[in-house]
């Protein structure tokens, strides 16, 4: 499973030395020319909790995702990691060093929200469309919160919460969600799950 590839890949990271140095988004040298850093960033974790909170969240929704369509869950992700990386270079400029894979858990979280929504409609199905209302509804309320007060709602420790990487994130999974490749594992669902008609 490519979900568990890439959980494991922030592991080894977080765990070998050097390299959460090597691959950490770094202001200092991505403007020298170190350009990788705004995507392999989000690999890099600061503590065990940070990477405790943001594998688990990695592995939930990047499991869901690949299930309904691992060609759209890896063109979400490469675009999240990209467009993260640059809004923090050019909206955070106080900002150093950023790490984690929240705003890419983010972008998975709106990606699977849109989807799921698409799929409630087209299978007239209220109960799940009350679900992923719901859901965006929460994950709303998070950012507010994380926006307003600085302050990250699941990780307790000393990183530096970059609310505004959430909600590029959420913002770049829904927007992919209506470009027509990342639509078409949707449209498989829907005809797979259909019952058959004699």
């Amino acid at each position: 499973m490519t979900t568990l590839v890439f959980a494991a890949a922030a592991v080894l990271v977080f765990l070998a030395p050097g390299m959460t140095g090597l691959l950490e988004f770094d202001r200092s040298r991505i403007v020298t020319g170190e350009w990788w850093r705004l995507a392999t960033g989000h690999f890099a974790h600061g503590s065990a909790e940070h990477l405790a909170w943001d594998v688990l969240a990695f592995v939930v929704l990047g499991a869901a995702c690949e299930r309904i369509g691992r060609s759209a869950f890896l063109a979400t992700l490469a675009a999240a990691s990209i467009a993260i990386g640059a809004a923090v270079l050019v909206f955070e400029r106080d900002l150093e060093i950023y790490r984690g894979l929240s705003g890419v858990d983010s972008a998975l979280f709106g990606w699977l929200l849109a989807t799921l929504g698409r799929r409630a409609r087209a299978e007239k199905r209220s109960g799940l469309l009350l679900v992923a209302f719901g859901a965006g509804a929460l994950f709303v309320a998070k950012s507010v919160f994380e926006l307003t007060t600085g302050s990250a709602v699941f990780v307790t420790g000393n990183e530096t919460t970059v609310a505004s990487a959430h909600v590029v994130g959420v913002v770049v999974g829904m927007a992919s969600s209506l470009l027509p490749f990342f639509r078409a594992p949707v449209a498989r669902l829907v005809r797979r799950e259909a019952p058959n008609t004699p």
